[in-house]
């Protein structure tokens, strides 16, 4: 059984603190939590915006807009 951020993959969360692209950092709240995401198309993602965790690297977490999301 996976926890903590390795179990996120596959999860939604929403976007608290704006993900500015791929190379900085925003924040994601996910089961409850916060932690640090970056966007996987390189794309600006807005606070606020509802996304999908596609993958976890080196302790934070990489999301894309959720199809369907939204804002």
């Amino acid at each position: 059984m996976r926890n903590g951020i390795e179990a996120l993959p596959g999860e939604e969360g929403t976007v608290e603190r704006e993900i500015p692209g791929s190379i900085h950092l925003g924040e994601v709240r996910a089961r409850g939590d916060l932690w640090a995401a970056l966007s996987a198309t390189g794309e600006p993602i807005p606070s606020g915006t509802v996304v999908f965790i596609l993958d976890v690297d080196k302790g934070h977490i990489i999301v894309a807009p959720s199809p369907g999301g939204g804002r």
